[in-house]
């Protein structure tokens, strides 16, 4: 079928939580039915979850049980959704999760699940782009556009569409012409999911409600065992199997778990537990045996670091502004004493780094963090070349995975601007300083008023003193 001759229907839902097989419903709804151009239908409503909406729900759609309590049953509701997409493509962003919920409660209503073809724009961004971060909302705002608010159904509906209509004037332009093209460049046909309603085991799905890692030991087929570390996403059915997806840190990537393979679920590990690199070969020890460099802490990240390239670009540039503001005028202002121990968040290209282990002395530590593992190999480098045994690396972009109040200084230079959670960070580095702990702060893309306020607005640090070329702030209570 023509691209131009095929309707499809927007849909996107809110949610109590995020597991319909474990009781949480819709909130709100908001479908829009389109074709070549011109919108055919709309429907928009708050549904009666006939549940409370649990606090990390409310955090990310701000509806409120105060919000539904008058709201339509989703049954009153049902109607209007079915003839909006009555012959009609769904399409959404993650899709997936919203015909999960929608499927679950249309079953219990004794309705029939839908059999209608899907797009998938979210697959579709993974597919044939390479967005740096793949949510709908950092999407659009890459592609230079605001639509607000976010996480609301209609908002939602309508900023899936821009983004299907951006891609299809992308494929328009490479020759795409059928639905079938379409489905074929998401990489699947993906279809309204089949819900399983076997329980999940306790640990797995506290892990996959708080988007914790949870440690198993695992059986392939060929009947090898393995120790993975595992952030759990999903849960889904096919034949006879149930299988967990999950991001697999022995294989740096989505893997497919069956669940009766699944031998044992590890007692927790702190974050501190050193994570197999990308590179880990099939049949390494496992990751808490601690495969990696013994002097490398990886933990689990948030955003993706930027291209070889850039950073490469990025380095070079640093090695001309340490010509004219040498690293070492810097860190005096820092006040580090020998055997202090010091944490350089968002360490790049080591120019802070190296310099650090004369002000700490042999009996002082050195952590340097960082996001790209081009930053932490050229630290590492550079660390056994000069024989540094007090340097170590960690693979991160949020948590150090250090102790509490374990540090005495941190430098957080020229990264904070850059940051997609800098509230979150300051939290963690408020956490690893030690009481009176310093945190020594430049960053060249803010305003001074900007720095006072983003660092010291919620009690966690206090403006110490001005340098001529850094802030010190303390730890605050």
């Amino acid at each position: 079928m023509l691209l131009n001759e095929t309707t499809f229907t927007f849909l996107d839902v809110e949610t109590t939580g995020l597991f319909p097989q474990f009781g949480d419903r819709i909130c709100e709804i908001a479908l829009l039915k389109w074709r070549d151009g011109k919108e055919l239908g709309s429907f928009e409503s708050f549904v009666r979850p006939g549940r409370p909406i649990s606090p990390g729900a409310h955090a990310v759609n701000q509806i409120t049980d105060e919000m539904v309590a008058d709201a339509p049953h989703f049954g009153d509701v049902l109607p209007n959704i079915l003839s909006l997409i009555d012959k009609a493509v769904i399409v959404g962003h993650n899709i997936p999760f919203d015909l999960g919920f929608l499927a679950n409660q249309m079953i219990e209503l004794g309705e029939p699940l839908l059999r209608n073809r899907v797009v998938d724009t979210l697959a579709l961004a993974r597919m044939q782009y390479s967005f740096r971060r793949n949510s709908l909302q950092s999407i659009i705002s890459s592609l230079g556009f605001s639509l607000k608010p976010y996480h609301r159904a209609m908002a939602d509906v309508l900023a899936t569409k821009f983004l299907f209509e951006y891609f299809l004037d992308d494929f328009e332009a490479r020759g795409i012409e059928t639905l079938e093209q379409l489905i074929h460049l998401q990489g699947r046909a993906t279809l309204p999911p089949k819900l399983d309603k076997k329980p999940l085991p306790p640990r797995l799905e506290e892990a996959m409600k708080t988007h914790k890692l949870v440690t198993i030991r695992y059986v392939s087929s060929d009947g090898q065992k393995t120790v993975r570390i595992i952030e759990p996403l999903d849960v889904t059915s096919s034949q006879d199997y149930d299988y967990l997806l999950a991001f697999c840190h022995l294989r740096q990537e989505e893997r497919t778990f069956r669940l009766d393979r699944i031998l044992e679920i590890l007692p927790e590990l702190r974050n501190s537990v050193k994570l197999a690199p990308p590179s880990a070969a099939i049949g390494q020890a496992s990751a808490i045996d601690g495969a990696g460099p013994p002097s490398t802490r990886e933990v689990t990240t948030m955003d993706q670091p930027q291209s070889n390239f850039d950073f490469k670009v990025m380095s070079l540039t640093y090695k001309f502004r340490d010509l004219f503001s040498p690293p070492r005028s810097i860190l005096r202002e820092a006040g580090i004493e020998q055997g202090s121990h010091v944490l350089d968040y968002g360490c790049g290209p080591g120019s802070y780094t190296i310099p650090l282990e004369a002000l700490v002395g042999k009996s002082g530590k050195i952590y340097a963090l960082d996001i790209h593992p081009l930053a932490i190999k050229k630290v590492q480098r550079i660390a056994t070349k000069k024989h540094l045994t007090n340097v170590e690396t960690i693979h991160s972009e949020c948590k150090t995975g250090l102790p509490d109040s374990s540090v005495n200084v941190v430098l957080l230079y020229d990264i904070l601007h850059d940051l997609s959670d800098p509230n979150g960070v300051l939290e963690e580095l408020h956490r690893v300083l030690k009481p009176g702990g310093i945190l020594s702060f430049t960053d060249h893309h803010l305003k001074e008023d900007e720095i006072l306020s983003k660092i010291t607005n919620r009690g966690l640090f206090r403006l110490s003193r001005k340098g001529k070329k850094t802030y010190t702030f303390s730890k605050g209570d």
